[in-house]
């Protein structure tokens, strides 16, 4: 074996060792869990759009929030 077979067959090896590992990640995740954390997120971002749409006088500043 050369070198530049050596690094194929070590490339590949470390490809097929992430993929399976990103497989069995993936199947364990609970959709659940994910719908929560999206959620969480989804408050961080628009609590403080509705705060500021709340205390805000201009018009244009409320409809941008709400787009």
């Amino acid at each position: 074996m050369n070198r530049e077979e050596i690094k194929k067959a070590v490339a590949d090896a470390v490809v097929s060792f992430a993929r399976s590992e990103a497989e069995a990640a993936i199947k364990s995740i609970d959709l659940d869990d994910v719908h929560k954390l999206v959620e969480a997120q989804m408050k961080n971002l628009t609590d403080p759009l509705e705060t500021e749409i709340q205390t805000t006088t201009s018009w244009w500043v409320k409809i941008r929030n709400r787009l």
